[in-house]
């Protein structure tokens, strides 16, 4: 390859990677806020209760070990500071269907929980067997407990 078609070469790949870049940080900041940003944005504090009801589909064959991680994780959180609620259901009527509901006494709470290494753990476990994205649901108390 001569001098001329490797700088060619070369201009093709760094203009390539710039578009990449671009669309990336596109994609980024079009992105749905995560679901600790939208506690902040809607709890507008730290020690605010609430509730999350999360849906989650898992792939077909995959209940047995979906169900065995949402029980090791279930029983570690339950022991979080700040958790009054942490259980895993399975949808009767359809399967492969589960819902996580989660009661906090703050935000503070929740993001300690998202550190700990079970949370890590269980977080992998959705990333490997889920179909697709969780749908989270925030919750507040009502009858002057907010």
């Amino acid at each position: 390859m001569n001098t001329s078609a490797l700088a060619k070469a070369v201009c093709v790949a760094v203009i390539s990677l710039a578009a990449a870049r671009v669309v990336a940080d596109e994609r980024q900041a079009n992105a749905p806020p995560s679901l600790p940003e939208r506690l902040e944005q809607k709890l507008k504090g730290d020690d605010k209760p609430f509730t999350l009801v999360i849906q989650i589909a898992i792939k077909p064959g995959a209940e047995e070990k979906f169900e065995a991680a949402a029980a090791k994780a279930a029983k570690a959180s339950a022991g979080d500071e700040g958790c009054l609620t942490y259980e895993f259901n399975r949808n009767l009527e359809q399967p492969g269907h589960y819902v996580l509901v989660e009661r906090w006494t703050g935000l503070a709470a929740l993001r300690k929980h998202l550190d700990k290494p079970h949370t890590k753990q269980i977080l992998a476990v959705f990333g490997e067997l889920t179909t697709g994205p969780r749908k989270a649901e925030i919750f507040a108390p009502i009858g002057g407990k907010e």
